[in-house]
């Protein structure tokens, strides 16, 4: 008879299944738990302030292509790389958490590749 433990491991790891997203841990100054995969995002949360996570967000997207909207208030970046649409989006969750999501899409299909490297180089740029 199998433990308890790999029952509900089973069971975690069939949810994440249906909902589509596959968490990932990195290590990484600024993530805390890493980032998630989904179906068309690439989402984290950081403890830094919400003015250095935009600050990168902003430096990241001025590095990976040419960013066409900018709103600070919303926490709302769009930009053209690789023959993409890439949106990053900030929300701030507490006064030391933000949720860091990356969206990217190509001719409307998503293009993961595209958003974690973007996502990895806004992690990069708050340390």
């Amino acid at each position: 008879m199998k433990s308890p433990k790999f029952f509900c491991l089973l069971l975690a790891l069939s949810l994440l299944n249906l909902c589509g997203c596959i968490p990932l841990v990195v290590g990484g100054a600024g993530v805390l738990g890493g980032y998630a995969i989904g179906r068309d995002n690439i989402t984290g949360n950081s403890d830094k302030p919400y003015n250095a996570i935009w600050r990168s967000a902003l430096k990241a997207a001025k590095i990976k292509g040419k960013p066409t909207r900018e709103n600070k208030e919303k926490g709302e970046i769009e930009l053209e790389a690789e023959k993409s649409l890439v949106c990053i989006k900030l929300t701030k969750l507490t006064e030391t958490a933000t949720e860091i999501k990356v969206s990217a899409r190509r001719y409307s299909l998503p293009n993961l590749k595209l958003a974690e490297e973007v996502f990895i180089k806004i992690i990069e740029e708050i340390k």
